[in-house]
């Protein structure tokens, strides 16, 4: 794996900044400005489709059939990956889609850093309260969406 400074990396570009910049320019590139169409909302559904297509092909990367032969040699179900490589290539083939959705939603790349962090606290709090399904509520996002305001 090449581990070497980018250009836009060494001049003071974080690495989001990089890639949502990156494909950004790709989506123009292929007639969809994200960014800058006045009709992107129609955009997101289509997105967010390639988004749960990417993860069907990624999920195809892993042992999910009982009746073949890897899975007769110990493969374990749902947890042997059976092409870790490919799987790397669908997991990015996510992150292009996802980018996407941010620049849709009017998401900057500092936008996606505050509401992971709020977000990802969140997650933290469930979890030390003992976060169940019976009690799931997205009540608890309020305090998250009432900041993006």
């Amino acid at each position: 794996m090449n581990t070497e400074i980018t250009a836009a990396e060494l001049h003071g570009e974080d690495t989001l900044d990089m890639i949502y910049r990156m494909q950004h320019e790709l989506n123009c590139m292929v007639g969809k400005d994200t960014i800058n169409d006045p009709d992107k909302l129609e955009m997101l559904f289509a997105y967010g489709f390639q988004i749960g297509d990417e993860a069907q092909e990624l999920m195809k990367c892993c042992l999910t059939k009982w009746w073949v032969q890897e899975h007769k040699d110990g493969g374990k179900l749902f947890k042997t990956v059976l092409d870790e490589k490919n799987a790397k290539i669908e997991a990015i083939d996510i992150l292009h889609f996802l980018m996407s959705v941010f620049q849709i939603l009017d998401m900057t790349p500092a936008d996606i850093k505050e509401i992971y962090k709020l977000k990802h606290q969140k997650n933290i709090e469930r979890q030390e309260n003992g976060y169940s399904i019976a009690g799931k509520t997205e009540d608890d996002n309020l305090d998250i969406m009432m900041s993006m305001e």
